[in-house]
């Protein structure tokens, strides 16, 4: 994985390192020179595919504090870039940030404007960073990276000026309710023995300033935070509240700010401007001086990753979806091997009982047909079940009628044989097909009585249409012919010898009924 390489520069020079797995690597130093530069390249050059985030320290800043009308979108970002090319016209490191948003009637912004007001400090670095291609992740000033320090440590002071020696000097930023306000660079001296008192004078003087400006009152007290990375500051606290009744100080040596903010106590004591590299890794300030000219490479840089990445899920996606597909080959494959086995082993044991089975009365494929036959004819789902039901019952009312026989019929009504007149049942068809039954039987102890067989077939026939299954009934054959024109034949003197009445019934059954 690519490092990020995290630069503070100044006028005596750069100090850099790497940031890796969560911690500062490859800490250095480089002077503000020709050997400087080439060795800050040669660094770099070992450090493809990064990205730099620069931390400016130098006398050569600028911040102001300015009020502008409330505005959003499109609006506030033009009124922004107006104001900084109004106050910062020689250099295109600027940046804002909005610091607060009054809540009258007139609804104003209060914003923090800042600026690196010496471009040639950055420019001898920033061409090392150009020729090298290098992505420019953010540009930011040291104390504003610095204010991330007192809500980490969880110092919270309604004035608070935090105070820490590095490289170029004793920096000092004060803050008013969380809000950055002024900030002061302090060169350092050759001479560091009377550094303590000389930093000392620098605090109460820069007091006196705020006093002075009205940022504060001279009875307010300010809280003094002191990180004191090397251990070197441990006389400052003394000094400074001595005869001072509106100043307290906080000091934090190297153990505190290693157990609070995670810096290395070995990396402090060797580079003056560890600690606020590390605030840099970790922290996300709110300035960014980067000039919209220098964001197109850190831009292409950040697609690139977002490609990669994508690239990186649809070939771990595809990966997977083989592995999982490899899985079920092999799995279906065994499947199927036992299967195999399986079905061998069935038809082992099925010729060893077909063995003993008896001769079959038909051959295997008569079998086979007959099943199918009766398993279509079952699918058809139209048997003479409701007729045989109807005809029961009225069969059992009616002890004497004997049945002769039967014949069924489901479909085309013009094959149903009713003798010389046609059975009219078209009311009670479905899509031209019906349901019928011919029914043949006769009047049991018939003895030449035609009015009580009459009676007989008569109370047999409504029986049979009393039931609701039953759509139509019509006698079609009697035991006599009892038209008027018939002609009649024989002898009187004849004796009758026949002991039974024969008749024929047609049937039309309900549709639905049929269906049963």
């Amino acid at each position: 994985m690519a490092a990020k390489i995290l630069a503070c520069i100044s006028g005596k020079g750069a100090t850099v390192a790497r940031w890796q797995r969560g911690a500062l690597a490859g800490l250095r130093r480089f002077p503000d020179s020709e050997k400087g530069w080439s060795e800050f390249e040669d660094y770099l050059s070992r450090a493809p595919r990064s990205t730099i985030s620069i931390m400016v320290d130098s006398i050569d800043e600028d911040y102001r504090t300015e009020t502008l009308p409330h505005a959003s979108g499109s609006d506030r970002a033009q009124l922004v870039t107006r104001k900084l090319r109004q106050l910062f016209r020689a250099t295109p490191f600027t940046a804002a940030s909005l610091q607060d948003r009054s809540k009258g009637k007139r609804r104003q912004d209060q914003y923090l404007f800042a600026a690196v007001t010496r471009p040639d400090l950055l420019a001898p670095w920033l061409r090392v960073v150009n020729t090298l291609r290098i992505p420019i992740s953010g540009i930011y000033l040291l104390p504003v990276v610095t204010l991330d320090a007192s809500g980490r440590l969880n110092i919270k002071r309604p004035n608070l000026l935090i105070v820490s020696k590095n490289e170029s000097g004793l920096r000092q930023t004060f803050c008013k309710h969380d809000k950055m306000r002024i900030s002061r660079l302090t060169p350092s001296q050759e001479d560091s023995s009377e550094s303590t008192g000389f930093y000392a004078e620098e605090i109460n003087s820069t007091r006196m300033y705020l006093d002075a400006l009205t940022v504060t009152h001279v009875d307010d007290i300010v809280t003094v935070l002191v990180l004191d990375h090397d251990g070197s500051l441990a006389g400052l606290e003394p000094a400074i509240t001595q005869d001072r009744s509106n100043i307290e100080c906080v000091r934090l040596g190297p153990a505190e700010l290693e157990s609070g903010l995670g810096a290395k106590a070995t990396d402090m004591a060797q580079f003056a401007d560890a600690l606020q590299l590390h605030l840099l890794a970790t922290a996300r300030p709110a300035l960014n001086l980067v000039p919209p000219t220098m964001k197109t490479r850190l831009q292409i840089h950040v697609l690139r990753k977002i490609v990669y990445a994508a690239s990186a899920a649809v070939l771990g996606f595809g990966v997977l979806w083989s592995l999982v597909n490899t899985l079920l080959m092999v799995k279906t494959d065994r499947e199927i091997a036992q299967l195999e086995q399986q079905t061998r082993s069935y038809q082992t044991q099925y010729q060893a009982v077909t063995q003993r089975f008896p001769e079959a009365p038909a051959t295997s494929d008569v079998l086979r047909n007959s099943v199918e036959a009766a398993k279509r004819i079952n699918q058809m789902r139209q048997t003479p079940r409701v007729l045989m039901f109807v005809l029961g019952k009225a069969l059992n009312q009616s002890p004497n009628i004997g049945l002769e026989n039967i014949e069924w019929v489901h479909g085309d009504p013009d094959v149903v044989q009713t003798g010389p007149q046609p059975l009219d049942a078209s009311e009670h068809l479905v899509n031209g097909i019906g349901q019928f039954g011919i029914i043949g039987a006769e009047v049991l102890s018939y003895a030449g009585d035609h009015q009580a067989a009459l009676r007989d077939i008569r109370l047999f026939t409504r029986q049979l249409a009393a039931d609701p299954r039953v759509a139509q009934v019509e006698v079609i054959r009697l035991p006599l012919d009892l038209d008027p024109n018939a002609g009649l034949n024989g002898s009187t003197a004849s004796q009758q010898t026949s002991q039974s009445a024969p008749f024929a019934i047609a049937l039309v059954l309900h549709q639905d009924g049929g269906t049963r």
